[in-house]
């Protein structure tokens, strides 16, 4: 790749160029989004940020999307719990010169800290508005199959574009080449040094109050993501950037696959027939209903009554001599025709109720939800939309973990031998899965073995599967030791016919003084040496 040299108006270039390459995809997913939510894709003459756009009449497809977005987000973005693991290798310890012994013992060590910084990394993510603009993606994708994700945790920044506001290019591979990213910025809100500099190499129309700014991402012959930012065909100072490989923070979200395309195919383009359907049997409905609800009279011929006297009449108005045989209401008899479309609705309503699966998988709403009714949701969500799931997992996921890691202070100090991978899906949910297999583990060895499981360690591995802070929550192996000897020193004065109350003395003595016989001589003003035969003695015995 060639080293990147800005021309004047190079990023609106590119724009032209990608917008062009793009075809009629805008228009078919305006429709799209038309047929279900139209305000995430409003028509070009909707320009009000509160302008109201015409919606469906059903309203089905709106709360399935809502319902498909919110299931997706609560397994790939779960709340109060980590969807990624950090790991690292044994080999690599073993590499750095580890005692091979010694390792067992230091992973649970090193996979308490890894969990902890897990934890700083979801506070982190709760604590921002990621989680929202994630759900716009989602629902954004599922609509038009596309949607770009700015994920800006640490300034509380993230942002959402449709393709309304952005182009891309991939390769073959399905990597971002470029992303330009389209917005209208108000002129008075630039900098003073953005203002000058773009009147001084290019020109600005004082009656203009807004003017378009163009962010160009492109990756780079070193393998990173580069960014500036263009107004008025002007590279505007301090705006470059650039982002490690696979840490940028633009990620654009596919629902699936287009072969030969960059941008992706969302799930109502796969059910667009249902949803165009179920929008004309609507249709067909309401006229219907408006049509039969719509009265009318007609008059005998040769009456007295008049139609001018007929609509002039009031509600409750009495007519003197009037013939009610003369007026007759026009009815239509056509009860069938409707039940034949209400029962085409409800057909097509119980099929996209299953494509959205708003029959089943429903999470209680409540603050926590367990591991295992997010796992069985998972569970389903794979069944259904495998394809989409685990592309999700690959792009989106993955993508996530690098900027949030990258924005989380603490793992700046972890090595660069950490690795992570993703933990959500049919067989796991977050290092849950981890610590129902070690439960099982344990609960069949203690059976049969109970005195061959080592509960410190198994301690520790719940502590980090849990993601807790468990410092100082474990006794020392010294405490445990401290706390046997004087069990048995309590059984041995209890057989030598030492009074409970005495024994409690000595408990307290111990306790005070750490074990340290001649603390605890001092305190009962004994001779250190007497201890120390007494003890003697215990030991023979």
């Amino acid at each position: 790749m060639k080293k990147f040299e800005h021309t004047p108006n190079f990023a609106k270039s590119r724009w032209d160029a990608l917008t062009t390459k793009m075809g009629d995809l805008l228009e078919g997913c305006r429709e799209f989004a038309d047929l279900t939510i139209p305000h995430v894709l409003p028509p070009d003459d909707v320009t009000g940020a509160h302008q109201l756009v015409k919606a469906p009449l059903n309203s089905i497809t709106a709360r399935g999307i809502s319902s498909l977005a919110n299931k997706l987000l609560l397994i790939l973005l779960p709340p109060n719990a980590s969807f990624f693991k950090l790991n690292v290798d044994e080999q690599t310890l073993v590499d750095m010169g580890v005692n091979p012994a010694e390792i067992k013992t230091m992973m649970a060590d090193i996979n308490l800290q890894l969990s902890r910084v897990e934890s700083e990394s979801m506070r982190i993510i709760e604590s921002s508005t990621l989680r929202k603009r994630f759900y716009d993606a989602l629902v954004l994708s599922i609509i038009t199959g596309n949607a770009l994700l700015h994920a800006d945790v640490n300034s509380n920044g993230s942002r959402v574009f449709s393709l309304l506001n952005y182009r891309l290019n991939r390769d073959y591979n399905g990597q971002i080449r470029e992303i330009v990213v389209s917005e209208q910025v108000e002129i008075n809100s630039l900098g003073e040094d953005v203002r000058k500099q773009i009147s001084e190499e290019s020109t600005i129309n004082n009656d203009d109050k807004f003017t378009e700014m163009l962010t160009y991402i492109y990756l780079g012959e070193d393998g990173a993501h580069h960014q500036f930012q263009e107004i008025k065909g002007v590279k505007i100072k301090g705006t470059d950037a650039k982002y490690p490989k696979g840490k940028s923070p633009w990620i654009p979200i596919r629902w699936s696959q287009r072969n030969n395309s960059d941008y992706g195919v969302g799930l109502i383009e796969v059910y667009i027939g249902s949803v165009r359907e179920l929008e004309g049997y609507h249709k067909s409905s309401r006229d219907f209903i408006s049509t039969t609800t719509d009265i009318k009279f007609g008059i005998k011929q040769g009456s007295a009554l008049t139609p001018r006297k007929l609509a002039a009449l009031k509600s409750g108005e009495v007519i003197a001599n009037a013939d009610m045989s003369d007026v007759t209401e026009l009815k239509i008899s056509r009860n069938g025709e409707l039940q034949i479309i209400e029962k085409m609705m409800n057909t097509l309503k119980q099929e996209l109720a299953q494509v959205f699966l708003l029959s089943s998988g429903n999470v209680r709403n409540a603050e926590r939800v367990t591991a295992q009714e997010i796992r069985m949701l998972a569970d389903e969500i794979d069944q259904q939309l495998g394809a989409t799931y685990s592309l999700l997992s690959v792009e989106v996921q993955t993508s996530l973990v690098n900027v949030i890691l990258s924005q989380t202070p603490s793992f700046s100090q972890l090595s660069d031998d950490v690795s992570f991978s993703i933990t959500t899906g049919i067989s796991a949910i977050g290092r849950n899965h981890d610590l129902t297999k070690l439960d099982e583990f344990v609960q069949r060895i203690a059976q049969t073995s109970p005195e061959a499981i080592n509960y410190t360690e198994y301690a520790k591995r719940v502590g980090s599967s849990l993601g807790i802070n468990i410092d100082n929550l474990l006794k020392t192996p010294e405490q445990l030791q401290q706390e046997q000897m004087q069990q048995q020193g309590m059984s041995r004065m209890g057989a030598m016919g030492v009074s409970p109350d005495m024994m409690k003395q000595a408990s307290d003595m111990v306790k005070t003084s750490g074990g340290d016989i001649n603390k605890m001589a001092q305190q009962a003003g004994i001779d250190p040496a007497m201890i120390e035969q007494m003890t003697a003695q215990f030991q023979q015995q």
